[in-house]
C-alpha cells in the first residue's frame, strides 16, 4: 500500500451487502468538506472491498483483491 491508501479489516462483516453499507457511509463522512483558513478542502475517497469468510491466505493476496 502506499503513503495515501489504508485498509480496515472488518471482522463483524457477513456479506458483501453490509459491507457495502459500511463503506457507503465511509463514503458519506469522507465527502463533507474540511474548513482550513477559511478554504474548504474536499477528500476524494475510492473504496475497494474483498470478502472473505474463514480466510486463511496470504493478507497481501487478500488486499490485492480489494484493489481490483
Amino acid at each position: 500500500m502506499s503513503e495515501d491508501e489504508f485498509a480496515i479489516y472488518l471482522d463483524f462483516i457477513e456479506n458483501e451487502c453490509d459491507a457495502a453499507i459500511v463503506a457507503e457511509k465511509i463514503i458519506k463522512l469522507t465527502s463533507i468538506p474540511i474548513e482550513i483558513d477559511n478554504h474548504d478542502i474536499y477528500l476524494y475517497c475510492s473504496i475497494g472491498i474483498c470478502h472473505h469468510s474463514h480466510f486463511t491466505g496470504d493478507s497481501e493476496i487478500l488486499l490485492s483483491n480489494a484493489q481490483t
